[in-house]
């Protein structure tokens, strides 16, 4: 049985570019946007999978922002989600991406480190977004984790000019289980956007790589790091899924 339409649904976006419109086309393009509402004439098989069309009294508060870290998120875009009668029915956050990104090339032993002050900001961030005063009805929180440009070759970004990473592997790792941890422990829903997107980075036409897709030889990514078109619908879809199976319950 579906469960019924909040009175005053709210959806809310919070973190970095994975969510943004810019990289993946304008207006409308990015994945919290496509999540608010479908682009049908560029996604028809999508008309109607939409927040839009699931609660048709829903207000949308995209807070993303462009190079967002956990301290954007903890110090800039919590304080504008609305609080009272607004408060957030849905949440969708992907955030951790760029604290990495700003430790680029760290050693295993300080990427692990480093790995749980982010853990411990998101923890921060999740806390609020769960405080009974504030938020007195909980909302579904949706996390996204990292995706790995190289397709689990290097875990780094030769082919755009960085400097090789010899542990980016086994650091994004550890940056992912920390994001799986405090899924865990608050009860968030975890979307693996790092699985779906292996094969569909910079390394998408190298058939000697592990996730080449011969039957879909794409990238994903622009400029290495951010979302294109489809990179932002397939993102998209993963959250879709992870929502209205909830909605279904």
């Amino acid at each position: 049985m579906k469960q019924k339409v909040p009175e005053s649904a709210c959806y809310v976006a919070l973190g970095d570019s994975m969510l943004i419109d810019y990289y993946a086309g304008g207006t409308g393009w990015g994945t919290a946007s496509l999540l608010y509402k479908n682009l049908d004439d560029a996604y028809p098989d999508w008309k109607g999978k939409d927040l839009a069309t699931l609660y048709p009294d829903i207000s949308f508060y995209n807070l993303t922002s462009d190079g967002a870290t956990t301290n954007t998120v903890l110090n800039w875009q919590l304080p504008k989600v609305p609080t009272g009668e607004k408060q957030p029915t849905i949440i969708i956050l992907t955030v951790g991406g760029n604290d990495l990104l700003h430790h680029y090339g760290a050693p295993e032993k300080k990427g692990i480190n480093l790995s749980y002050e982010m853990h411990e900001n998101l923890r921060k961030i999740v806390s609020y977004l769960q405080a009974p005063s504030k938020f007195p009805k909980p909302a579904r929180i949706y996390i996204g984790n990292i995706y790995d440009p190289s397709d689990g070759i290097s875990g780094g970004l030769e082919k755009e000019g960085y400097s090789p990473w010899p542990d980016g592997l086994k650091v994004l790792d550890h940056w992912n289980k920390r994001i799986q941890e405090v899924a865990q422990e608050k009860g968030l829903t975890l979307v693996d956007i790092h699985k779906h997107f292996l094969g569909h980075g910079v390394n998408y036409d190298d058939p000697t790589g592990k996730y080449y897709n011969p039957e879909d030889s794409t990238t994903w990514l622009r400029l290495a790091i951010e979302p294109n078109s489809r990179g932002a619908h397939e993102i998209r879809k993963l959250f879709w899924e992870k929502i209205y199976e909830n909605y279904l319950k």
